[in-house]
């Protein structure tokens, strides 16, 4: 699974697989990380704890523990999981297909862009395909392309055979509810999404 953030604790409570769990700060990465507990914070950053304001510096944010303030910790800790997969979804761009404004010399670049990607990740929703590599996401609309003339099974058949994965909306949407309500429930990141739950992407 892919980590997008990492959680610094002295406790035993289980988080979400997509965490680095550590009770020391030796993460040796740039993903958001989050202290938990106010003894642990005061031990590690005395000189920038404010009960008040939760953030220690880039990316870094501290809480108190479950026991220290149990509706404190629980909000925090949901704010930081938003805010982990918001850097994730930040980093990547998002190209619409336009088939219709955009120029032929263009759409040829995104097309060689699109069969150069490596082990993408597709989800299809209604008419829409979003395919998703290395911080790339591109949509393309099956119904422009059939507006425009263009034999749309092909066009999905070829992106299923480039695909790595190729998911359906509907069969997969039970399980990813909860994270791409997170995303305030932009379809066109669920690929990402897929990735984190399963390491890919």
């Amino acid at each position: 699974m892919e980590k997008i953030g990492n959680i610094l604790t002295n406790s035993k409570t289980e988080y979400p697989e997509y965490f680095n769990i550590s009770n020391t700060l030796d993460f040796s990465n740039d993903l958001p990380t989050l202290i938990i507990g106010f003894n642990l914070t005061l031990k590690l950053f005395r000189d920038r704890v404010n009960a008040k304001n939760n953030v220690l510096g880039d990316n870094l944010y501290w809480t108190f523990g479950k026991t220290e303030n149990r509706s404190k910790y629980q909000i925090e800790l949901e704010l930081f999981t938003n805010d982990c997969i918001k850097y994730q979804t930040d980093k990547s761009k998002y190209i619409f297909v336009d088939l219709i404004h955009c120029k032929i010399k263009t759409l040829i670049k995104i097309t060689k862009k699109i069969l150069l990607l490596v082990e993408p990740i597709s989800v299809i929703y209604n008419d829409m395909v979003y395919i998703y590599s290395k911080n790339l996401i591109f949509g393309i609309d099956l119904h422009l392309c059939h507006f425009v003339g263009l034999n749309r099974n092909k066009i999905l058949d070829k992106i299923k055979s480039i695909s790595n994965d190729t998911l359906e909306y509907r069969e997969i949407i039970i399980e990813y509810e909860d994270l791409l309500f997170r995303v305030d429930n932009q379809v066109k990141y669920l690929p990402i999404l897929y990735s984190i739950k399963n390491g890919r992407g």
